[in-house]
C-alpha cells in the first residue's frame, strides 16, 4: 500500500482476508501502516473444525471459482498469529443457513 509506515490508528477487514492472494503478505502490510497502539476491526469466515472442514478442504477449488477466488478453507486465527498479530477481543459464531465458522473481533501488533 502506498502509505508510510506507522500511518493508520485502525484498519477495517470484513471479509477480506478470505480472498486476497497472499494472505501473510497482506498481514505484513497491514501490520506495517498500523501504529504500535493500533487496532485491526474484522470479521472473517475461517476453516471448521473435523468432518466439515475436511468437506471445506474438499469443496475449496470450486468454491474459489464461482466466490471470485474466495478461501473458504483459510486458518486465518493461525494467520494473524504467524504475522505477529494478537487477537484481543474474539467471537465465534457461524453463519446461517451456510454455518460456516466465522470469527470477528479486534487484533493488535504483539510486542516484538
Amino acid at each position: 500500500m502506498p502509505f508510510a509506515d506507522a500511518s493508520f490508528d485502525a484498519v477495517v477487514s470484513t471479509l477480506v482476508l478470505c480472498t486476497v492472494r497472499d494472505l501473510p503478505r497482506s498481514l505484513a502490510e497491514i501490520r506495517r501502516v498500523l501504529r504500535p497502539a493500533g487496532k485491526i476491526y474484522f470479521i472473517e469466515h475461517i476453516r471448521a473444525d473435523g468432518f466439515a472442514g475436511r468437506v471445506q478442504d474438499a469443496i475449496k477449488p470450486v468454491w474459489s471459482y464461482f466466490a471470485a477466488g474466495c478461501n473458504v478453507n483459510r486458518r486465518t486465527e493461525r494467520a494473524f498469529d504467524e504475522a505477529g498479530l494478537r487477537l484481543t477481543d474474539v467471537t465465534r459464531t457461524k453463519f446461517a443457513p451456510v454455518v460456516m465458522p466465522v470469527i470477528y473481533g479486534v487484533a493488535e501488533p504483539a510486542p516484538r
